[in-house]
């Protein structure tokens, strides 16, 4: 393992991601004051929506990306991107049959953003593992600034003609239409691009279609093991609780994003290399784990110590509730940081499957929660406190489990 590029390549991804995210944390204090919990609220379904359909619309042939060989990656994006086009069309019309009996938090305008949202989801997945395969990391990481810019200036501003939810999700759609356009101009301009037959397409779409058969409700249910339970307090309570939440996890993700999404990343290129061409990948495995504990201990001590007055002095005396729902929420939320920063395992061993039982527990473990909430009546403090014991329970067998046969098998 080369300690020095991987450091390097992991700083890049980093210097981005930070840059995002300060750009996302200068926002908050404007968009609390100008929409209201139940904007956000609304906002969240409408993102949650979004990001579960998202990532499985290119049916997880973006992921392959990686893990294919050099001379296949042109085919397997084409391929991702051509399932993209008809997972998004064929939303795009339940959405719309949707607004048309009025049911839910859909209308037409939102109907259509949600379907072009999908679509620049899987086409910005996709264009972003095909430049990291050519190991292009500062190109991904300036579109991922770009995106969080063109996402949170027009949020601010559009609320002045827009003042309600539609403002906070017209801005998210400008923000992931910039990064693939951003995405698809380098990818023209530095990258030669190799044409593919229509029989070599065909042949990749085959060769790796149990990603489609195995990955696809895998990573649909990891998806929705983080944004279920919006729609899940939204039975339970209403749009205004989900709002108090959505902040709460967003301001818990901050840091951790900042960290994950790098972390993730390079591991994955180099874990995915290194398996390729030696069969073994462990040294990259225990630098991510143990650099994710270290991280996720430091910001889980400062969640409990200053987010109540963190949120009083940032957000204002309103948003007062999301502090005691980041506390709560709080084991959850460091499980699945140090979870995310490994949980591309599998797909470098070619076994989805482990992800695939490991989301299903994760769905039950919610499941459960959920009834013991709804049959008890229980008030949101209590409901998230279970909710979150149990997801992390599933999230440390993972990680202990994985770690543990990377070590014996992949050293």
């Amino acid at each position: 393992m080369d300690k020095s590029n991987y450091i390097k390549h992991f700083l890049i991804m980093f210097s981005g991601t930070v840059v995002a995210q300060l750009v996302n944390f200068a926002s908050y204090p404007f968009l609390t004051r100008m929409y209201s919990p139940e904007d956000f609220g609304v906002f969240s379904i409408f993102l949650a929506t979004a990001s579960a359909i998202g990532m499985i619309a290119c049916g997880r042939y973006d992921a392959v990306i990686q893990t294919s060989k050099a001379y296949e990656r042109f085919a397997v994006f084409k391929v991702s991107q051509f399932v993209n086009l008809i997972t998004t069309t064929v939303c795009l019309f339940v959405f719309l049959a949707i607004s048309f009996f009025g049911e839910f938090y859909f209308n037409s305008i939102v109907a259509v953003l949600l379907g072009i949202a999908i679509f620049l989801t899987g086409l910005c997945n996709g264009a972003s593992l095909f430049i990291l395969k050519h190991e292009h990391y500062k190109e991904n990481s300036l579109s991922a600034v770009l995106r969080t810019l063109l996402t949170a200036i027009p949020q601010v501003g559009l609320f002045y003609l827009l003042p309600d939810e539609i403002g906070l999700i017209v801005g998210f759609v400008l923000g992931f239409f910039a990064q693939a356009i951003y995405l698809l101009v380098h990818i023209k301009s530095k990258l030669t691009w190799r044409k593919s037959s229509n029989f070599h397409v065909k042949v990749m779409a085959f060769k790796y279609k149990h990603f489609f058969q195995v990955d696809v409700p895998s990573q649909f249910l990891s998806v929705m093991s983080l944004h279920l339970l919006s729609y899940l307090l939204l039975f339970l309570y209403s749009t205004k609780e989900v709002g108090y939440y959505s902040m709460a996890f967003r301001l818990a993700s901050l840091p951790l994003a900042v960290f994950s999404a790098s972390l993730s990343q390079v591991f994955f290129q180099k874990a995915a290399k290194s398996y390729r061409e030696k069969g073994r990948f462990w040294l990259e495995m225990r630098f991510n784990v143990l650099v994710a504990l270290v991280l996720a201990i430091i910001i889980n001590v400062a969640i409990f110590l200053w987010s109540a007055s963190f949120i009083k002095f940032y957000l204002g005396e309103e948003w007062l509730l999301a502090a005691d729902i980041l506390v709560l929420l709080s084991p959850m939320i460091t499980a699945n940081f140090v979870y995310s920063t490994i949980s591309v395992v599998p797909l470098v061993i070619n076994k989805p499957k482990i992800l695939l039982l490991v989301r299903v527990f994760l769905s039950l473990g919610m499941l459960i929660s959920f009834l013991i909430a709804h049959s008890f009546v229980l008030p949101l403090q209590e409901y998230l406190l279970i909710h979150s014991f149990l997801t992390s329970i599933v999230y440390f067998v993972f990680i202990g489990g994985v770690t543990y046969i990377v070590r014996l098998k992949y050293s």
